[in-house]
């Protein structure tokens, strides 16, 4: 509840000063400049993206650092698109690819030790996941026969 009201009233009084420290016209430029330029970085790096996470998919691998970059530039740009200088500072941080690896090295962090990776098998059993646990599989054909296991047999 404070980050609702109190970030935008940090926003408004930074503008406000601003616009009394400079002009009105020079505050109304800045906000629509760094709008502009925001929004164009942050679909570039979109784009940049959203081809990593194509080609991760077309090489077998799981995109996921891809997608946490993803993730943070959606967000880099619409505190772009909010007018503001705390945010657009927040914003083009993340636009910047040194200052998003920190952020995305804390996300992935803090995902590792809150997020539980969950699977429902088909016996209808709930089981969870972790990095270290083994799960074995293998192929049955229609009669219930093993085709092929885990070690290719």
């Amino acid at each position: 509840m404070l980050l609702f009201i109190g970030l935008p009233l940090a926003e408004l009084f930074l503008l406000l000063y601003l616009a009394k420290a400079t002009s009105i016209w020079a505050t109304l430029i800045l906000v629509i400049v760094t709008g502009v330029v925001g929004t164009f970085l942050a679909k570039r790096q979109g784009l940049s993206v959203l081809f990593r996470v194509r080609s991760d998919f077309s090489q077998g691998r799981l995109p996921a650092e891809a997608l946490v970059d993803g993730a943070l530039i959606l967000l880099a740009g619409g505190m772009l698109m909010t007018p503001g200088l705390i945010t657009d500072a927040l914003g083009f941080s993340l636009l910047i690819p040194a200052s998003r690896n920190w952020f995305k090295h804390r996300t992935m962090q803090w995902a590792k030790q809150n997020v539980t990776v969950s699977r429902h098998t088909a016996d209808g059993f709930y089981r969870s996941a972790t990095h270290s646990e083994v799960i074995e599989s293998h192929v049955v054909d229609r009669e219930g026969n093993v085709v092929e296991d885990d070690n290719g047999r």
